[in-house]
């Protein structure tokens, strides 16, 4: 089954297979009355990721490969090749915004676009606050997230990954043109980005890779 280069598409089925809101959700999908049986040609996500799991928790015992995943990388972006070790976090945001697309196109499905399976199982909202160091004026921008990702060079656990990425951050590069909308000056600002809305399944990526000068240096540590 070649088991290297196919590793990021085992890992992200069977945790999927494993994630109970997930499972339900996708299992509560009124999309096919009868089960699909289009060729790989019609590849079918939604069925295909349905079929898998089911197989995967009626099975008996022995090895339940994600075969129909794995001959259809081509689906969610053109740069993924089949004997060819991908990177499993840009798989997984593929796979997502796929999952996504086939929600919101869903002709049964009625419901607003927040709730969608994707954003209801994994979506959150983060904050990013900029606080003016002359006024203490505050500016907040939100934006949706499907997964965190983390620096993990100077944290040894999950806990402290997340106080590094909730930490304060005091800006005070003057060309960085900050102007404050409150006091129209140009300013040093407190940045802080935060979790407002937490997701109900949260994702994690550790940043293993980090580039200095004209390399790229492996993080090769357990957290």
């Amino acid at each position: 089954f070649a088991i290297g280069s196919r590793f990021f598409v085992i890992c992200f089925s069977n945790v999927f297979t494993h994630t109970v809101p997930f499972v339900l959700g996708l299992r509560s999908l009124n999309h096919h009355e009868k089960p699909c049986d289009r060729d790989k040609e019609s590849f079918c996500l939604l069925c295909a990721l349905r079929d898998h799991i089911e197989l995967s928790l009626h099975s008996s015992g022995g090895v339940v490969s994600p075969t129909k995943i794995f001959y259809n990388l081509n689906y969610f972006s053109s740069f993924f090749q089949r004997y060819q070790q991908e990177d499993a976090h840009e798989f997984l945001q593929c796979l997502l915004d796929r999952l996504e697309s086939c929600c919101s196109k869903l002709k049964n499905d009625l419901s607003s676009i927040d709730d969608c399976l994707v954003k209801k199982v994994f979506g959150g909202r983060l904050v990013s606050r900029l606080c003016c160091c002359n006024c203490g004026h505050v500016s907040s921008t939100y934006e949706p997230l499907n997964d965190l990702s983390l620096e993990i060079e100077d944290a040894d656990s999950l806990s402290t990954a997340l106080e590094s990425f909730t930490k304060v951050e005091k800006i005070e590069d003057l060309e960085l043109n900050f102007r404050c909308e409150n006091c129209k000056e140009q300013v040093s600002v407190e940045k802080q980005l935060m979790l407002a809305q937490a997701p109900s399944v949260a994702t994690f990526h550790s940043k293993r890779f980090k580039t200095e000068r004209t390399y790229i240096k492996t993080i090769d540590k357990h957290v």
